[in-house]
């Protein structure tokens, strides 16, 4: 039973371990662009304000320019952030996958164990009818103590062979 249980332990272990392992290198992977869309979001808010400030500048100048460009570097900033945020709640999508994995191993692991254990409890009588076949004599030895019976004045005594006691 106790070999049962452990491999059937070390299977339900390795099963829920996977889908952890799995979880978790696609959690590392959002991470990694987790840092892309932050790097990328601080590079498109430096545009923005740039554009901005361009635009801005040439209002007092000769040189006009578009206030469409100022609108799509907004545009492409805001792109960025909704991409962090996405990337930000996918991370914790990814750790209450794990949680319930972990769970949803430890409760696997403790039915193992309650099954195995109810395995082990289990007692059966079985009646086995030996056979002359299946008796191996190891040790034989005849051990005799001698008695002699006498009749005395009537009475009867047994006297041991191999000491003076009498009984009566």
């Amino acid at each position: 039973a106790r070999d049962g249980r452990e491999a059937e332990s070390k299977k339900v272990a390795d099963k829920f371990d996977k889908k952890i392992d799995s979880v978790l290198s696609k959690m590392k992977r959002e991470q990694r662009e987790l840092q892309e869309d932050r790097s990328d979001l601080s590079q498109r808010k430096m545009e923005e304000y740039g554009t901005h400030a361009e635009t801005v500048l040439s209002l007092f100048s000769r040189r006009k320019k578009s206030l469409s460009r100022s609108l799509s570097k907004r545009r492409m900033t805001e792109k960025a952030e909704a991409e962090v945020k996405e990337s930000l709640q996918a991370i914790e999508e990814y750790e209450r996958q794990i949680a319930e994995l972990q769970t949803e191993g430890e409760e696997a692991l403790d039915q193992v164990n309650e099954h195995w254990e109810e395995i082990a409890t289990q007692v059966t009588e079985i009646q086995v009818t030996p056979y002359k076949k299946d008796i191996l004599v190891e040790v034989f030895g005849v051990a005799w103590f001698p008695h002699y019976v006498l009749k005395i004045d009537g009475q009867i005594m047994e006297l041991q062979g191999y000491s003076g006691k009498a009984r009566v």
